[in-house]
């Protein structure tokens, strides 16, 4: 037997990856950067031990290097895949039978990856990824980007069309910005904006503009931080001639406010408004129960641009009137739910109507009447005395009644951005007693998501403050609520025969739901800006009410000199035709609608570069990420200050002993029967055949 030892000379074999992105090479504020501080580290601490190191560097892919310097990248800004690109490298190290990973990175991935990816990788691995994090401070770039701009292609001329804005802010964002808006390179409007120092944030800035005139109005936006000029965009608006707006009143019972309403609006002043009562309602003491109902057909409904629900109860709502509703405010109508009836509002919990207004109400009945008991008190002996009696004994008996008091419409935020309550400023400061105010208030249970609640109320000695007003985006529509009544008793009781503030808030608030419905053709268009290397959704709106067809128009873009044809498509709404437009860069489009050349509608697109500045935004290092990788890995976040200790972390591997053993089978029993019996059976048949 021969025995042998062999020692093998195996060497660790370590992939290490660096960050190069461009947040690794901005200087701090001793003319130093991270990249600067991983070199050092590298050669310093790592590079001498005698290992395998297969050299990766990466920012928004993964490339192969001989050696580690600084890397410049040829773009000005690139972004960091950290999520994907960790993710690849440890693939990859399970398939070249590396032991471990080394990064070198802040953290920071400026990408829209998500780390779930990765997180399963890392799992289903055994190599164990050790992060060098790179904390230096460095300052990072202030920044502000819209991502979203909403205003409607088209108004009427003398409305004012409204404008929502989301905009981004950096935390570097120390003073408040300055929002500018021009036209004709005049400025209509100018605001202050605070931002407030929690981070990176979104900010909505909500404003309107006038529309004093018919044609197309070109507007730019620009903010200021300081006196740099950080955004500026383009947008027009097409105001069109003044055209009558149809409101629906549809009440379920008699209310006094019914003639007052019809005295704002019943053909006067561009509005037209018919009143239909529910065939349950009861007057003078006689029920009408039993008549069919008459509310209008879905093709009637979409002659109005409102309809306004008055005083109605969950029974005479039913389900072919709530579906009807729904498709009108869907398809581009408002609806204005009012009702100030405690116990009534409390039956629409979890209705049908429900679901399409900005509230949910309460669903458990207090026992609550029409009005409190100061009202009904009041009502009853009023009901006694004729209202069209103009002598002594009818003004002595008005006089002697114990009125309710009236609450004040108190403005949230929005509320006091919003155009309805312009009636009640000077010098451009809201006027608490020129606000509307009202006497009976339904509680409801709470606002939806995403709906805005422009009126609340808190009644001495209550802690909730409870809605008045709430509106809210539906499909292509508006609904709202009003959940008072419908403050005539502020007329009657606190405003002059001569004063208008009544009839200029119901006009408002009328004009302000009907903005979204126009007889006239126009574009709709989620937002007026879009990033670049995305497609702009375009929806081109013919409504009936216009009597025109898609073969009537012409499509087209123009960019620059540049004019080229578009195409629109069918979609499941036979008024709406749809497209989609490509956007390069921050160009300007411009999209019309034509009729044998004249300008139906137009619209400018403004394409926004991608957010890839992000890198120089979202400077500090995320730790806590690589902490979560290291532990599910089994590696570890060594910092800048540590030694690598490779021995305890990555131990060298050892020399390998093989032992050889050698046996002679010459000297074994059963070889020697084997070649016996073999030598045997060769002379029995050599004998059997006569070989020998």
């Amino acid at each position: 037997m021969r025995k042998e030892s062999i020692k093998t000379d195996m060497k660790n074999k370590v992939s290490v990856l660096m960050d190069v992105s461009s947040s690794m090479q901005v200087n701090g504020f001793e003319e130093t950067n991270r990249m600067d501080q991983v070199l050092e580290y590298w050669h310093g601490k790592l590079v001498e031990k005698d290992f395998i190191f297969e050299k990766y560097v990466f920012n928004s892919k993964i490339r192969s290097v001989q050696k580690f310097a600084v890397f410049k990248s040829k773009n000005r800004v690139s972004q960091t895949h950290l999520y994907k690109n960790l993710g690849k490298m440890i693939d990859k190290c399970d398939k070249n039978n590396s032991q471990a990973l080394i990064c070198f990175t802040d953290g920071v991935d400026s990408s829209e990856d998500s780390k779930d990816e990765l997180l399963e990788i890392v799992e289903g691995s055994e190599i164990p990824v050790y992060f060098i994090p790179t904390e230096l401070n460095v300052p990072s770039k202030p920044y502000i980007a819209v991502e979203r701009l909403e205003v409607d292609s088209t108004s009427l001329v003398g409305s004012r069309v409204p404008v929502n804005m989301l905009a981004q802010f950096s935390n570097t964002i120390s003073r408040p910005i300055t929002l500018k808006i021009k036209k004709e390179n005049k400025i209509v409007f100018e605001k202050e904006v605070k931002v407030f120092h929690n981070g990176s944030q979104k900010k909505r800035i909500a404003f309107d503009l006038p529309i004093p005139t018919a044609g197309i109005h070109l507007f730019t936006g620009e903010i200021y931080y300081g006196d740099e000029k950080m955004v500026s965009l383009n947008w027009s608006v097409h105001g069109l001639e003044k055209e009558t707006r149809k409101f629906l009143l549809y009440q379920g019972a008699l209310d006094w406010g019914t003639r007052h309403l019809r005295g704002v609006l019943d053909h006067k002043n561009n509005f037209d408004l018919d009143v239909l009562f529910h065939p349950d309602f009861k007057s003078s003491g006689l029920s009408t129960n039993g008549r069919k109902n008459n509310f209008p057909t879905q093709d009637k409904l979409n002659e109005y641009n409102v309809i306004v629900l008055l005083n109605l109860n969950k029974r005479q709502i039913t389900e072919d009137m709530s579906a009807k509703i729904r498709k009108f405010v869907k398809e581009g109508g408002s609806v204005l739910f009012i009702i100030s009836n405690p116990q009534a509002s409390k039956e629409f919990s979890n209705s049908s109507l429900e679901k399409l207004l900005p509230v949910t109400f309460l669903n458990q009945p207090e026992g609550q009447s029409r009005q409190d008991i100061a009202t009904n008190s009041f009502l009853k002996d009023v009901s006694r005395v004729s209202t069209f009696r103009e002598d002594s004994f009818t003004r002595s008996k008005e006089r002697g009644q114990k009125l309710p008091p009236l609450f004040s419409f108190e403005l949230t935020r929005e509320g006091a951005l919003n155009s309805i309550f312009d009636f009640a400023k000077k010098d451009n400061i809201y006027q608490k007693e020129l606000l509307p105010k009202f006497r009976d208030l339904s509680p409801v249970k709470s606002a939806k998501a995403g709906a805005v609640i422009l009126v609340d109320h808190q009644k001495p000695g209550e802690g909730v403050r409870q809605i008045v007003l709430a509106v809210q985006n539906f499909g292509r529509g508006k609904s709202a609520v009003l959940t008072s009544d419908t403050l005539w008793p502020w007329k009657l009781r606190t405003l002059s025969s001569d004063s208008n503030l009544y009839q200029l808030f119901w006009k408002n608030l009328l004009n302000w739901l009907s903005a979204g419905q126009k007889s006239q053709p126009h574009w709709v268009l989620n937002s007026v800006v879009c990033k670049s290397g995305q497609k702009a959704k375009l929806k081109f709106n013919i409504p009936k009410r216009s009597k025109m067809v898609y073969s009537d128009f012409k499509f087209e873009v123009r960019q620059g000199e540049h004019v080229s044809e578009l195409h629109l498509n069918k979609s499941e709404n036979a008024n709406i035709y749809l497209g989609d437009l490509q956007i390069d860069g921050n160009k300007e489009y411009e999209i019309s609608a034509k009729v044998d050349d004249e300008v139906i509608s137009q619209t400018v697109v403004s394409g926004i570069l991608k957010l890839k500045d992000i890198e120089l935004r979202v400077l500090k290092p995320d730790i806590n990420f690589m902490e979560e990788i290291a532990e599910l890995s089994g590696g570890k976040v060594i910092r800048m200050n540590e030694k690598f200790d490779w021995e305890y972390w990555l131990p060298t591997l050892s020399p390998v002993e093989v032992t050889t053993t050698e046996d002679r089978l010459w000297h074994k029993p059963w070889i020697f029967i084997l070649l016996v019996s073999l030598i045997l059976a060769e002379f029995l048949v050599r004998r059997k055949y006569k070989l020998i």
